[in-house]
């Protein structure tokens, strides 16, 4: 998205979003305990459930819901040198990054729903998130190819991929699985092609 207007300073920047197909989330627990930092606590805990290391990745977290028995945690791990690229190329093409959001986590709150099954069908990428309660609790980004494919050649590719991810996901949170009747939310360069919804 670039601002546009009659401020030129506004048109010169734009709001980017990263591919989250080399990036890992995670919902960190932790127990309430006085004196607990979690500015210490969250890297070490990264370092021991996500393989975050410092110098090639950044950390990002965010704190979520609280009871008696934990604090929880979003915690996203994202690759420097995919985000340096991104910066430089919209740099280099005359824009100013005035924000640079993760896509599945932007496509979670595009579609501002309490749960949810998104599928963001590109022509090059497809994009899977999955929503519990607001928070975006699994996602998975795949990467097509260079050439754009047509309708016809992504959708069979999308349903093996989809029916995966969502097998792991159950598989993986027993006690909460997505219902077999949930609505699946359609996005992307393909989702105004009746026949491909």
């Amino acid at each position: 998205r670039i601002a546009s207007g009659s401020d030129a300073a506004l048109a010169r920047k734009a709001t980017v979003a990263l591919t989250g197909s080399q990036s890992l989330q995670r919902i960190i627990s932790l127990p309430p305990a006085r004196g607990l930092n979690p500015a210490s606590v969250i890297p070490r805990e990264a370092r021991r459930l996500m393989s975050y290391s410092p110098d090639n990745s950044y950390l990002f977290w965010q704190s979520g819901s609280k009871t008696k028995a934990n604090q929880r945690f979003f915690t996203l791990v994202v690759p420097k040198q995919p985000l340096l690229n991104l910066v430089e190329t919209v740099t280099l093409a005359g824009l100013k990054p005035e924000m640079i959001d993760l896509k599945p986590l932007a496509l979670a709150r595009a579609v501002n729903r309490s749960q949810a099954i998104i599928v963001n069908a590109e022509n090059c990428s497809l994009d899977f998130v999955i929503v519990i309660d607001c928070v975006p609790v699994a996602y998975r980004s795949i990467h097509l190819g260079d050439d754009p494919l047509f309708p016809e050649d992504v959708f069979p590719r999308l349903v093996d991929h989809l029916a995966n991810f969502l097998s792991f996901y159950n598989d993986t949170n027993k006690d909460h699985p997505m219902a077999a009747d949930e609505p699946i939310c359609l996005c992307g360069a393909f989702a105004s092609s009746p026949d491909f919804a």
